[in-house]
């Protein structure tokens, strides 16, 4: 019988395994910026040059709201616009049409907990001049793209916040197959100067068993892609029961998505760069935020149900953190990846609201 340690250490790699990317092969700049330094998007066609996907899914034909490409440079590492995830910006409540704050999976802006990173990297990490190193967060420059289906058509906008959800782990304990604790697998980014682009709304319930979704993200195609993409791409799918991903370490308050398979064929899933990125369902007139993209059961993408994180448990946590009702001050705890002394990035959690995670709908 696999242990709890098990299931965890096989869903921490899983999580790397979807945040992992490349950087674009080249950048437009399709972006004006006004003297106040908020930026505004023209959103061009999509390239149409690029042949590969999300695992078994196909090339996104409509901007889904709020998506953005998550990057990074890391001077000392010699990575330059380099892709890490995928993540979600929200609407504006103030004002409709601009962008300011996002979402994404936590596991894709923290350190791995100092045991995991001694013992493990190696197998799961980058490589340079042929030697595998794991790059710390704090050597990480975060910007983002918005408003393309193209990342590399839009101007890179930076990232100055991370507030990380507060009840996530990298390896949460127990044994149940569908663990009690939420898992929580979500942070919050501020980006330098508000865009305009229109943004994603937050889901309030949770989708049933059953129910349509799409995942969308910019990640690799196959377990053998060299690079990913530089369009988006998604896959339609549905939620399943939850002991269906009960194999990834699935919480109560985590969602579980099919990976469908080809005749004969592989199945279809998220792979390296979706992490962080929205599960959508399509409402009339709106994309409605239901799920970030966490994690699955295997190393291979496609070949397990995913994991993600249900937005409706944590809408609460989201919208204190956007509003300013919650004070979002303290270090990431040792079990987050320990303090992270950004030199650019304000990177910190909050206290636990007495309402979080309770399961919605």
């Amino acid at each position: 019988m696999e242990t709890n340690i098990r299931r965890g250490f096989i869903a921490v790699f899983a999580a790397i395994m979807l945040m992992i990317g490349v950087a674009p092969a080249a950048t437009g700049q399709v972006a004006a910026t006004s003297p106040t330094g908020e930026v505004s998007v023209t959103t061009p066609a999509p390239s149409g040059d690029v042949d590969t996907q999300v695992v078994g899914g196909g090339q996104a034909t409509r901007l889904t709201d709020g998506l953005v490409a998550v990057e990074y440079d890391a001077q000392d590492y010699y990575r330059d616009d380099h892709l890490t995830c995928t993540a979600t910006m929200l609407e504006d409540e103030k004002r409709p049409g601009w962008v300011q704050w996002g979402l994404l999976a936590a596991h894709c802006v923290t350190n791995l907990p100092t045991g995991i990173a001694q013992a493990k990297a190696a197998l799961f990490s980058e490589r340079i001049n042929g030697s595998p190193v794991w790059i710390p967060v704090q050597a990480k420059a975060y910007q983002v793209r918005a408003g393309s289906l193209d990342r590399t058509q839009v101007a890179p906008v930076p990232v100055t916040e991370i507030v990380v959800f507060p009840g996530w782990e990298w390896i949460p304990g127990g044994e149940a197959p569908v663990e009690k604790k939420g898992a929580g697998d979500a942070a919050m980014i501020r980006l330098a100067t508000p865009v305009q682009v229109r943004g994603a709304t937050v889901a309030t319930t949770e989708p049933r068993p059953g129910s349509k979704v799409s995942l969308v993200g910019f990640g690799r195609t196959s377990n053998s892609s060299a690079a990913s993409p530089t369009t988006a791409y998604q896959l339609r799918t549905t939620v399943l029961q939850q002991q269906a991903c009960a194999s990834a370490e699935i919480s109560s308050t985590d969602m579980c998505t099919n990976n469908p398979r080809r005749s004969n064929g592989p199945g279809k899933g998220a792979c390296n760069g979706d992490s962080g990125g929205p599960v959508v369902e399509e409402k009339p007139g709106r994309d409605l935020v239901v799920g970030v993209i966490s994690r699955g059961a295997n190393v291979d993408c496609g070949e397990s149900p995913d994991v993600s994180t249900s937005i409706a448990p944590i809408s609460s946590w989201i919208n204190a953190v956007r509003r300013g009702e919650i004070a979002h001050d303290l270090p990431l705890t040792a079990a987050q990846g320990g303090p992270i002394p950004h030199p650019s990035i304000k990177i910190t959690t909050t206290a636990p609201m007495q309402r979080e995670l309770t399961r919605v709908g």
